[in-house]
């Protein structure tokens, strides 16, 4: 119950906006009880960060699901690529991510977690850079660091991009993307 819950959030979230979530409004959307929802997430705070938990969780489990590629850096853009919307749930789950990292600059609930999350995904994009320098795929000396948090950006940039654009192609938007995490790991290593 309580994930449909959480679905019904992230349903509002993308489609209504952060401040139009209610527990009513959620009640609505997941076909439940005012009551079942108080039960479940007593406050819109809690839901809030329940949508945010969710829409990380749904996020990671598609990037790593990916096939293994030939190279480290393939599976890491492989991993990342899956991150942008390639279908409605997906589109769904980037407005949401959008919405609650622009609440994270002001609200002191939602933004330790959310950047929690981030530093979690920073990690493991650092990590996986730190493979390809073991492996031979990138040159010694690369701060990876710093290059994992430009990749970061990127995602993120991505992300707000495609959600405040209605009507881009996942496809073209997929190419692009590949195309810039690309220039990075060939022309940009430098500071």
């Amino acid at each position: 119950m309580s994930d449909r819950i959480v679905d019904g959030a992230i349903t509002v979230i993308a489609r209504d906006g952060l401040d139009a979530l209610s527990i009513r409004r959620v009640a609505a959307e997941a076909g439940v009880a005012i009551g079942t929802v108080q039960y479940h997430h007593p406050t819109r705070a809690e839901l809030v960060l329940a949508a945010l938990q969710r829409t990380a969780q749904r996020q990671q489990v598609r990037a790593m699901a990916a096939p293994q590629a030939p190279t480290i850096i393939a599976t890491l853009v492989t991993r990342l690529a899956l991150l942008l919307p390639h279908d409605e749930l997906s589109r769904e789950e980037a407005i949401v991510w959008v919405a609650l990292a622009a609440a994270a600059a002001r609200d002191p609930l939602v933004g330790p977690h959310q950047r929690q999350l981030v530093k979690k995904t920073v990690s493991a994009i650092e990590a996986l850079l730190e493979r390809a320098i073991q492996s031979g795929e990138l040159p010694d000396g690369i701060d990876t660091s710093d290059l994992a948090d430009r990749i970061h950006v990127v995602v993120e940039g991505y992300l707000l991009h495609i959600a405040a654009s209605a009507g881009l192609t996942s496809r073209r938007v997929e190419q692009q993307f590949r195309a810039t995490l690309t220039a990075l790991f060939t022309h940009d290593l430098g500071p």
